[in-house]
């Protein structure tokens, strides 16, 4: 587990390259940190191994530079191995498909005088393999299902992480006002009981625990394609659901009743977090509460209909927050 420290470090050099390639993606318009969609210099040049796709679930062949070799064996699995160094030491990265779910990753040092040290294990995404003046060093980036997850540096054949890296989140937390509002949305969409191996409502509500993390922590990386229908479609679905039973009627008026106050309050909270002048405030508030709205129902939509008609995210370009990549230390 790892746990926040004021005076945890990276000792090693690796760990100062992670923290500032952290602080860029943070800080870019991705809306996933496990895929960064660009890698700013001099990461880009330096890059060996890897995928920067949000879905990678085809199974497609991971990005690879000349330090890997891509081997593939019976079963179907992919090794991306890189040349043995004077000790007979090799970083081996191997993918395996797991079926319609996409692929796995597992990530190991091998040495013909040691165990080999395993770094990742059946992770669904692949990390991030750098060369520097120390030699290859990776970044795991945490799993899809999860929100913000801290990054696990690891530098040449250790076992150990040399550093963890966490995103440090505002002083503040949402406002209770978005919560209960949020909590509303939960509420309507339904528990999705039975539904089958592709979990179609876990997916929704995934996606909009992703969706509030930026919401809260990095406003400027919402995606405006991130739901899927337009708003238009979204009201006269939920109208025509609340039609159906009272108790469906009785949380369409309270999502009603909540909307305002939850616009105003996150409107107050960016001015509050990140300093934003209040009319931008007022207008990213508005932009980001539709947004969440939206991106808890999917509607069926009439074919002479656009689904959704994506509007660019209005936050200033110039604001963007201060460090926010902290060292953690892992709790053994």
């Amino acid at each position: 587990m790892a746990v926040w420290s004021a005076g945890a470090q990276g000792a090693e050099p690796v760990c100062e390259q992670a923290r500032q390639l952290a602080e860029a993606v943070y800080a870019s318009t991705a809306p996933r940190l496990y895929a960064p969609q660009v890698l700013p210099e001099p990461f880009a040049g330096r890059w060996q191994l890897g995928a920067l796709q949000a879905d990678i679930s085809a199974g497609a062949p991971l990005h690879h530079g000349g330090v890997f070799v891509r081997e593939s064996d019976a079963q179907g699995r992919d090794h991306y191995v890189t040349q043995a160094d004077s000790q007979g030491r090799q970083l081996v990265v191997e993918q395996q498909p797991r079926g319609w779910q996409g692929d796995v990753y597992s990530a190991r040092w091998r040495s013909p005088a040691a165990p080999d040290a395993l770094l990742l294990q059946d992770s669904w995404r692949p990390p991030l393999v750098f060369t520097s003046d120390q030699g290859l060093w990776l970044v795991t980036l945490g799993e899809p299902y999860q929100v913000l997850a801290p990054w696990r540096v690891f530098s040449a054949n250790s076992a150990r992480p040399a550093c963890v890296l966490g995103f440090r989140p505002p002083a503040s937390a949402l406002p209770a006002a978005v919560d209960r509002l949020t909590a509303l949305l939960d509420q309507a969409l339904g528990p999705g009981l039975n539904e089958g191996t592709l979990q179609p409502t876990a997916r929704i509500r995934l996606a909009a625990a992703h969706l509030l993390g930026n919401l809260a922590q990095r406003p400027w990386a919402l995606d405006a394609t991130a739901a899927y229908n337009r708003r238009a479609t979204v009201d006269a679905a939920l109208r025509e659901w609340a039609d159906q039973a009272p108790e469906h009627r009785l949380l369409l008026d309270k999502l009603d009743a909540h909307y305002a106050p939850a616009e105003q309050a996150l409107a107050d909270y960016y001015q509050k977090v990140f300093g934003a002048p209040d009319d931008d405030a007022q207008e990213m508030a508005a932009w980001a509460l539709d947004l969440l709205y939206r991106v808890w129902f999917v509607f069926p939509a009439a074919e002479s209909q656009p689904v959704s008609v994506p509007s660019s995210n209005p936050w200033p370009a110039h604001l963007r927050p201060e460090t926010v990549v902290e060292y953690l230390v892992e709790d053994d």
